[in-house]
C-alpha cells in the first residue's frame, strides 16, 4: 500500500492529534514534503511528540522515512496526471524524480546524514547489479576525502557482515528491496543504511536508517531513474563528507 492508503486504513484508530496531522498531509501533500518534524508539527497545531507518534503508528521509524515515501507517492501521482508533450517518458520521469530529490535532499537533512556517516569507524557499500554502480562510486570518490570506503559484491558480504560491529556501518543501494542476496545483513552486528526507491520491503526491517528515493512506478525495477538519483546521492554525499 502507499502512503495515502495506509493512513486511512488506519483513520478509524487516529487520536484527535492524528486527524490534525492527516488532514495537513492529504490537504496539501507538496508543501508537506517540504517541511521539517518541526514545521509540520507547527502547522498542525501538535507537539514534536504527537507527530513522531503519528509517524511510528503508521510503521515508520523516523520521520524522515515518512516524508520520503510521501515524496514517492507525489512522484508517482505527477508522472501519472502528466500532458503528453512530445517528450520522451524517460526525461519526463527523469524531471519529475529529480524534482522530488531535491525536497528529500535539503541542506540539513545531507548535513545530520553526513554526521552519521562519520561516526562509524569502518563504512562499506554494496549493492545488486545496476545498483552495485554507486557503491562502487562511492569508493572512488570518498579517496579524495583520506577516509576509505569499502565497495563489496553481494557473492562477499557473508564474510564482511560476520566482521562487522555496531561501530561498522553497511550502505545498500537496493531499488527493490530484494533480501536474498542481503540475508547476511541480519544477524550482522553492524548499523545498515538502506538507499531503496521501495518505502516497503524486507530490508527496511534490518536498517538503522533507510531513504527511499523518488520512484516513477509501483516496481521500481522496471525503469533506470532510480540508480541515477543513486549515483547523484552519492556525489552530494561525498561532498557533505568533505566538509567535515
Amino acid at each position: 500500500m502507499d502512503i495515502m492508503e495506509v493512513m486511512a486504513t488506519r483513520r478509524s484508530s487516529f487520536t484527535p492529534n492524528d486527524e490534525l496531522i492527516y488532514q495537513q498531509v492529504t490537504s496539501d501533500p507538496e508543501a508537506v514534503a517540504t517541511l521539517t518534524t518541526t514545521a509540520l508539527a507547527q502547522r498542525c497545531g501538535v507537539s514534536q511528540p504527537a507527530l513522531t507518534r503519528f509517524v511510528k503508528s503508521l510503521g515508520y521509524a523516523r520521520y524522515q522515512d515518512f516524508r520520503a515515501s510521501l515524496i514517492s507517492w507525489l512522484t508517482e501521482q505527477h508522472l501519472s496526471q502528466a500532458p503528453t508533450d512530445g517528450r520522451l517518458a524517460y526525461f519526463s520521469r527523469f524531471g519529475q524524480g529529480l524534482s522530488q530529490l531535491e525536497s528529500l535532499l535539503t541542506d540539513a537533512f545531507m548535513s545530520d546524514l553526513a554526521s552519521y556517516v562519520s561516526s562509524f569507524d569502518r563504512v562499506f557499500a554494496t549493492g545488486v547489479a545496476k545498483s552495485m554502480q554507486p557503491a562502487r562510486l562511492l569508493e572512488q570518490l570518498m579517496v579524495k576525502s583520506g577516509r576509505i570506503v569499502q565497495a563489496f559484491d553481494s557473492g562477499y558480504l557473508a564474510e564482511v557482515t560476520d566482521a562487522m560491529t555496531d561501530r561498522d556501518l553497511m550502505i545498500v543501494f537496493s531499488v527493490g528491496q530484494r533480501q536474498g542476496a542481503f540475508s547476511t545483513l541480519v544477524d550482522s552486528s553492524g548499523k545498515v543504511l538502506l538507499c531503496t526507491a521501495t518505502a516497503e520491503g524486507p530490508l527496511g526491517e534490518v536498517a538503522d536508517r533507510m531513504i527511499v528515493f523518488p520512484s516513477a512506478s509501483r516496481n521500481p525495477e522496471e525503469g533506470s531513474v532510480s540508480p541515477i538519483m543513486f549515483d547523484m546521492f552519492v556525489e552530494l554525499l561525498v561532498a557533505y563528507l568533505m566538509r567535515r
